[in-house]
């Protein structure tokens, strides 16, 4: 559970406290990329949640982590007061985390490994009396950290530091969910390091050119551990990690159920490389039997990112792709986070997902260009998987993407063949007409030559 109290003005013995600063972002951000429960306060209130005995924030927490089986409790604070630390670790002596001297321990060591050089613990901020980490811990016995964050990093003008809280807390809480399942050996981080798995926030990769027609795709997988199957399931990581190679990279999803988890970013690609590559992935998968998986019932899922490239009619596009999925429902998965809003006018839906947020619609939009478009049935198989993403190609650059059928191609490649030996004759009338008649009579290519009356005729139908 993830605690921010501080998110707007209060009141602390009847004078009125400002906000920490970027502790609401920091909150949203961390709900956003992990799995944990999240409370903050909505609105300025006339109590301080941090010193005010039995105050409805502790309570309502107190019933919520009892309800909930909550192991864990983060509690962000932010402060200017501290000079000599970038974070201050509040545990009121060990008392708040039931003397776990190793949770504070690994804790420390994820500050320092993310380059924090100034950490002090149970200083100037300790965590003791009515702050909310000690009522909770003497309420529901769980294990609670308080942390004051150095201005220094609740700063947007300094983005870089502010990169690097979210990722260290992150980290954090990733570790809070595992400690209790892997025992001794921490098989999560030896998998994070074969992977080589990037930070959830803020990772920028470098791109060259794009196509209109390359697609990357974000994929979820779950790990299942089985007793005695981790070098297996390294040696299964590894094949993956060797398909992706320099198409793309690892990110950590807290949204998906495995016992470990983590989401493939690829590359913007061509079709064609989709289709070989994402047949090689259920390859290995169906190898794993079982180990690795792409599921509804974990929680997976699969996305499609597009590369904003100017589209010729935003409004028509929109209603191409939307009635796509209307009328090819079996290919999608309705999930109750992002979901399937069916308003054809690209204004109207423009509009809706302004008011519910980019995450939560099936497909995105950013300053009129689609950014991605979500759901992918995860059950669905690489013939089914090229269809759609053509389909969308078709429906997004409709002025670029030509649709034929095979037995039209094939007409098409004989005409060609058989036109070859006038070919000067008729790539000259092409530049000289808006239209050219070609007979075909004995199987040679013949310019038709038309009256002017019958060529205006023509046109019309045109």
């Amino acid at each position: 559970m993830i605690s921010a109290p501080h998110t707007y003005n209060h009141i602390r013995d009847g004078k009125t406290k400002v906000k920490d600063k970027l502790t609401l972002t920091l909150v949203k951000i961390l709900s956003e990329y992990t799995n944990a429960h999240v409370i903050y306060t909505n609105g300025p209130i006339d109590y301080d949640p941090n010193y005010n005995r039995n105050n409805e924030y502790q309570l309502e927490l107190i019933n919520y982590i009892r309800e909930n089986n909550i192991k864990y409790l983060i509690d962000l604070h932010g402060t200017s007061l501290v000079k000599d630390a970038e974070i201050e670790i509040g545990t009121n002596n060990l008392a708040n985390i039931n003397g776990d001297e190793i949770l504070l321990q690994d804790i420390t060591q994820i500050f320092v490994k993310n380059k924090f050089k100034k950490i002090r613990i149970d200083k100037r901020f300790k965590s003791s009396r009515n702050t909310i980490c000690n009522i909770i811990n003497n309420k529901t016995k769980i294990k609670c950290l308080q942390l004051e964050i150095s201005k220094k990093y609740r700063n947007l003008n300094q983005i870089d530091y502010f990169k690097v809280l979210v990722n260290t807390l992150i980290d954090c809480i990733k570790y809070m969910e595992r400690r209790d399942k892997m025992n001794e050996i921490n098989y999560i981080e030896k998998y994070d390091e074969i992977l080589d798995i990037k930070p959830s926030y803020g990772y920028k990769r470098e791109l060259g050119k794009i196509n209109y027609n390359q697609v990357g795709l974000e994929i979820e997988m779950a790990v299942n551990f089985n007793r005695n199957s981790y070098s297996f399931i390294r040696k299964m990581l590894k094949k993956v990690k060797n398909l992706v190679g320099d198409n793309g990279y690892f990110v950590k999803d807290g949204t998906v159920l495995g016992d470990y988890s983590f989401e493939i970013v690829l590359d913007p690609l061509t079709v064609e490389q989709i289709e070989k590559f994402y047949q090689s992935l259920l390859d290995i998968i169906e190898f794993s039997q079982g180990l690795l998986e792409i599921s509804k019932e974990k929680n997976c899922g699969i996305h499609m990112n597009f590369n904003k490239k100017d589209i010729l009619d935003i409004n028509q596009a929109h209603k191409r792709a939307t009635t796509f999925v209307k009328e090819n429902q079996k290919y999608f998965d309705q999930n109750i986070y992002k979901q399937f809003k069916f308003i054809w006018d690209y204004e109207k839906y423009s509009n809706y997902q302004n008011v519910v947020g980019d995450k939560y619609l099936w497909i995105n939009y950013l300053k009129g260009k689609v950014v991605e478009i979500r759901n992918l049935n995860v059950d669905i198989n690489t013939k089914e998987l090229v269809f759609v993403i053509k389909s969308f190609l078709q429906s997004l650059y409709y002025d670029k993407e030509i649709s034929i059928s095979s037995k039209t191609f094939t007409n098409i490649n004989k005409l060609y063949d058989m036109a070859l030996e006038n070919a000067n004759d008729i790539s000259e009338t092409l530049d000289k007409n808006e239209f050219v008649i070609i007979g075909l009579k004995d199987c040679k290519g013949k310019i038709i030559k038309l009256s002017d009356e019958l060529t205006e005729q023509i046109k019309s139908l045109l």
